[in-house]
């Protein structure tokens, strides 16, 4: 059987996303700024995977370098994986990560952290 020539040079991008909500079922969202694209929407710790980079991994990476809450991998479950084409015509997989508060080491909802229900 062969397959067109697409198939075999199909390239994906890979998110991570992390959804980190409190026992009160407060989810933790950032907004974005300095960027071209959707400054001042909010949106969940996210980013792409590193070449080579574990799907947990990447995810807890994200979680720290967008937030500065630290997170083992092992204590993200995995809970949603969505398929879609960017605005921009990109291919995109994005693996999305469930964390409670109590498995990241820093006290994430304390403070004028913007919050929603």
């Amino acid at each position: 059987m062969t397959f067109p020539a697409a198939v075999d040079t199909a390239q994906h991008r890979v998110d991570v996303h992390v959804v980190l909500h409190a026992p009160d079922g407060t989810v933790l969202f950032g907004r974005r700024r300095k960027t071209p694209v959707w400054e001042g929407h909010y949106q969940l710790p996210s980013g792409r995977l590193d070449p080579g980079e574990p799907l947990r991994a990447g995810a807890a990476r994200e979680l720290r370098e967008e937030t500065g809450v630290t997170a083992e991998p092992e204590a993200l479950e995995l809970v949603h994986v969505s398929h879609h084409r960017s605005p921009y015509g990109t291919d995109r997989v994005g693996f999305f990560f469930a964390a409670r508060e109590d498995a990241c080491q820093e006290d994430v909802f304390e403070g004028e952290v913007p919050r929603s229900a």
